[in-house]
């Protein structure tokens, strides 16, 4: 056995430990904040689905944080200090709107163009 799953496994252990002894209450708001956030060795799944050596840490000092009582603004905070603002799995502030709502204008806009040629393209036909 070497020393990668030998720390592996003292990682699991404590992750079971914590989440035992963390209140029912509690157990909803680790999940919530473990799949806000993506781990940061690929950015391409929630922590809460990852098994990579720093997602699994990153769920034990999740539910470390939350026993301690800390909130989770600055859990999240934390993060983007350490991983910028890639680690969130849903953007926040201006990066949201160029997700969210850019892409949804430009299909609006863009159908209207379409449809407005298109009955032009009619109207001079006949």
């Amino acid at each position: 056995m070497g020393t990668r799953s030998i720390t592996r496994a003292w990682t699991a252990l404590a992750l079971l430990l914590a989440a035992a002894y963390a209140a029912p209450g509690q157990r909803d708001r680790i999940t919530r904040l473990e799949n806000a956030l993506l781990a940061p060795c690929c950015y391409s799944e929630p922590v809460a689905r990852h098994n990579s050596e720093v997602a699994v840490k990153m769920r034990v000092e999740i539910t470390a944080w939350v026993s301690e009582g800390k909130s989770d603004r600055e859990i999240l905070d934390t993060y983007k200090k350490l991983y910028g603002l890639r680690v969130l799995a849903e953007p926040e502030g201006a990066t949201w709107w160029w997700s969210n709502i850019v892409p949804w204008a430009v299909l609006l806009t863009g159908t209207l163009m379409a449809v407005l040629i298109l009955r032009r393209w009619r109207r001079s036909g006949k």
